[in-house]
């Protein structure tokens, strides 16, 4: 970067507006980890996270400050209760904004110096209502400044983006050099584009209070299942360094206190076609470095992956409830219940997972709720066959999301049903209230029941 003042860039998290939200280990690592390489080219990064508004009386060079216990506690999202959309009208349940009121936020940014630019990253493409809020309020106040657009929202629907937000940049997909580069031609300054195949760091600095940590070992995904976005989002998948991930494991432990940390891979597990197991190389280089660290699964590990070796090293390396996906789901579904492939790769990965230490209440799944043509009765039945394995499913509800083949097949239906065409129906909430092989009361006491069991 050339010399003289340090440009100042505003990197902001926007809130959500949906019928729920929690902070299961939600940190938006790609967007930190460009922050992380702004702040090593020396901009002067003020990262803004609507989310979570205690970290707003830290001073960003002040952040990082390591909070992590033994015991890890995630936090609800202060919220308030907003005006629901039209289309969400007969949805029994309040709509609400979480994250820091708009008056304080506004107070907060005009605290803060004025930024040279700002960049916005997204998540769901029915979270973006509070995307375009943000920017109503930003070109009020800072009409001149240049502002950039990227995360989920806009590697999915671009076009949708530059529809709701014109005059702001929009980057798609693995877009990280073209950010780079941009900022330098708006800043007119040289920033440094990295090799991003080799692991950009998190700024975990600029995060407070940093109860948690995330981590990828892998981007993207081998599977082309019909209801994911995961291969579009990254086209390729590619396994990062092991040697850099060491080198995040230490830094976390040492400088930030971190005793909880998350794997994000889309694929966890997957095998190339190689006989490449990177899942299992990551296990063994952590057997090596011996970090007092709780690992989780949000992301869940594919079920074929788990065999006696990966569930042993899993149960040595401290990680807490396991929990499996089945790739392809739309394949495994029949009138009896999960397919007896299925069934099969359960059993064996749920034996192995005993067999190393864990207790069969610590096993779990997901099982995607919501796909076109599923009926509750074959929920019943595959939640008996799963407890029977010894697996405690949990219901994940679709999400219809524009490009695949599912999810276009759902939005068809919605789209008649409400007249509408609005992003909006992608939200998950109407796989619950708006779907013809269950009403919303049948679902919600099937899952009521559940618990119970």
């Amino acid at each position: 970067m050339k010399s003289g003042k340090s440009p100042v860039i505003w990197c902001i998290r926007p809130w959500i507006e949906d019928f729920s939200a929690f902070d299961h280990f939600n940190q938006p690592a790609g967007f930190l980890a460009i922050a992380g390489w702004l702040l090593k080219q020396g901009c002067d990064v003020h990262y803004i996270d609507l989310l979570r508004p205690e970290s707003f009386s830290h001073n960003h060079q002040e952040s990082g400050k390591p909070v992590s216990t033994e015991t890890l506690k995630l936090k609800k999202y202060q919220n308030i209760i907003i005006e629901k959309p039209d289309v969400f009208r007969t949805i029994p349940r309040y709509y609400r904004r979480f994250g820091i009121e708009s008056e304080r936020l506004i107070k907060r940014f005009s605290g803060l110096q004025k930024p040279d630019t700002i960049l916005i990253t997204t998540g769901m493409t029915y979270w973006y209502p509070s995307v375009v809020r943000l920017l109503e309020i930003l070109d009020m106040m800072y009409p001149d400044t240049p502002k950039a657009v990227g995360g989920i929202w806009a590697g999915i629907v671009p076009e949708h983006v530059r529809d709701c937000l014109p005059g702001v940049t929009v980057f798609s997909g693995q877009a990280e050099k073209d950010i780079f580069n941009w900022i330098s031609h708006i800043l007119t300054t040289c920033i440094s584009t990295p090799d991003c195949n080799n692991h950009l760091t998190p700024a975990w600095n600029l995060v407070n209070p940093l109860e948690y940590a995330v981590l990828s070992t892998s981007r993207g995904c081998f599977h082309r299942c019909l209801y994911c976005v995961a291969s579009r989002l990254a086209s390729t998948w590619h396994a990062y360094p092991l040697n850099a991930i060491a080198n995040e494991i230490e830094m976390l432990v040492s400088y930030y206190g971190i005793r909880h940390v998350a794997l994000y891979d889309d694929d966890l597990g997957c095998v190339r076609p190689d006989g490449d197991n990177q899942f299992l190389k990551f296990l063994k280089m952590l057997k090596c470095l011996d970090a007092p660290i709780r690992w989780y699964l949000p992301n869940a590990i594919g079920v074929a992956s788990v065999t006696d070796e990966t569930a042993l090293l899993m149960r040595e390396s401290g990680f807490e409830q396991p929990r499996l996906s089945l790739h392809h789901l739309d394949r495994h579904l029949n009138k009896n219940g999960l397919s007896d492939n299925a069934l099969k790769m359960y059993h064996k990965s749920s034996k192995a997972l005993v067999n190393a230490g864990y207790r069969s209440t610590q096993i779990s799944t997901y099982l995607v709720a919501g796909l076109p043509g599923q009926k509750l009765e074959w929920f019943e039945t595959a939640v008996d066959q799963l407890l029977n394995i010894g697996i405690r499913p949990y219901l994940a509800q679709f999400s219809p999301i524009p490009g695949t083949h599912l999810g276009d097949i759902r939005l068809q239906v919605l789209r008649e049903q409400f007249k509408s065409d609005d992003m909006l129906l992608t939200n998950k909430i109407l796989s619950v209230y708006a779907h013809d092989g269950w009403s919303g009361d049948e679902y919600q006491k099937f899952v009521s029941d559940l618990k119970l069991r």
